[in-house]
């Protein structure tokens, strides 16, 4: 056999073994996501939950082992030239697996349930007395009284006035079936006055296959402060015609003129922070609104050193947030 076929057969034995090392690993990233959109709003003692949504996943979310990220990050990635340590992350992240599908035993398909919810407390803490624990839980039940979200968690970010959480857990479909018609309970705990209070739903599924390039969601990607955060981006590339799809259905006279100043934003007009989101109950006739202060520089040479601000107002409308407001752009006094 001549040198040539030999080293045709090596590479096609190379390429052979990537491609079915590279096919098993894309189908690690292969998950679905049954989502169930609610955005039911429960009055406790001391504040105010809006359950946002529950979801099922043929997944657990699973992350990679310390001595992995550490060899990657401080041992390989620094030898790596700056302008190629973006595709190398791609690659480990590609070459990895970031979900456990196992969820399963013997012959019994598992699979894992989350609620997820907003709560605003009264008095700005949302905590039991001396305490770090969330003073509000909820929990998905059958009909049977069987809990499938046993475990629970929470974010706050300390520029806002609500907290997100979350509960969740794995369940088999001897226990609930995803093609039945079997009611769920979506039960609220009140940790403070020791009260429940019962959500009755009949869920109707909505199902979202993800992979590599079309990754699943952000845990708390549900977050008003996540749309803020989108919102900003698309105003900062001056496509505000792009805002159009964002507009509340309802909103029949919308401020336009208050985002023309973007459009000729030129060399100063650019965005120079995103303040607090904030939930702000009612406003314009609308329940539950949450709002941001956005900040950015003059538009011209003649106002150039100039600070405004104006203020963006959202509601959730069929699971997704809407732009019902933008205020006025006014002048601010910004610390030094």
């Amino acid at each position: 056999m001549s040198k040539k076929k030999i080293f045709a057969l090596i590479c096609l034995f190379i390429f052979t073994a990537w491609g079915i090392v590279s096919l098993y690993y894309y189908n690690k990233h292969l998950v679905t996501i049954k989502e169930y959109k609610m955005g039911e709003r429960v009055e406790i003692s001391e504040g105010t939950v809006i359950i946002n949504s529950i979801e099922i996943h043929d997944f657990e979310r699973q992350y990679l082992g310390s001595d992995r990220i550490d060899w990657f990050y401080n041992s390989f990635l620094p030898k790596v030239p700056v302008s190629l340590q973006r595709s190398a992350m791609r690659v480990m992240a590609f070459y990895s697996e970031p979900y456990n599908s196992d969820l399963g035993v013997n012959d019994t398909e598992g699979r894992m349930m989350y609620v997820y919810g907003i709560y605003i407390p009264n008095d700005g803490k949302g905590l039991l007395d001396d305490d770090m624990e969330l003073a509000v839980s909820a929990n998905v039940i059958t009909e049977n009284g069987r809990n499938l979200t046993l475990s629970s968690g929470g974010y706050r970010n300390q520029n806002t006035n609500y907290i997100l959480f979350h509960s969740g857990g794995r369940f088999f479909l001897n226990e609930y079936s995803l093609t039945s018609d079997d009611s769920l309970i979506i039960r609220v705990e009140d940790k403070l006055s020791e009260e429940n209070h019962e959500i009755v739903i009949e869920p109707v599924w909505e199902t979202e296959k993800y992979n590599f390039f079309n990754r699943p969601p952000a845990e708390y990607s549900f977050s008003p402060g996540t749309a803020f955060r989108y919102i900003v981006d698309i105003i900062r590339q001056e496509d505000v015609n792009a805002v159009e799809g964002l507009i509340h259905p309802q909103v029949n006279d919308f401020p336009w003129e208050h985002l023309e100043h973007y459009e000729s934003s030129g060399k100063h007009g650019g965005i120079t922070s995103k303040g607090r989101t904030q939930y702000i109950d009612s406003y314009l006739g609308f329940a539950d609104v949450f709002s941001t202060r956005i900040t950015f520089s003059g538009s011209d040479d003649e106002n150039a050193d100039t600070v405004f601000e104006q203020h963006i107002y959202v509601v959730n409308y069929d699971g997704e947030w809407r732009i019902i407001d933008v205020s006025p752009p006014i002048t601010t006094n910004l610390p030094e």
